[in-house]
């Protein structure tokens, strides 16, 4: 088979959901962090630890959906 450096068909648009999804967890990191209670490093970094567990369950659940359908 041939090799290409990129393919590009129309699941590019299925696919890039990843990113916006991703570009908007991580936008909405400094308005979280003013709405804390206590803002500190301690606090914060549980908040981005626990939605980034809660993104990667979704993330794993939504693929295991695809790929066993």
């Amino acid at each position: 088979g041939e090799i290409y450096p990129a393919y590009i068909d129309f699941n590019f648009f299925s696919s890039s959901a990843i990113t916006f999804f991703a570009y908007t967890c991580h936008a909405q990191l400094m308005p979280i962090y003013s709405e804390l209670v206590q803002p500190n490093y301690k606090r914060i970094k549980k908040v981005v630890w626990r939605s980034l567990m809660l993104d990667m369950i979704f993330y794993l659940l939504i693929g295991c959906a695809g790929y066993f359908s």
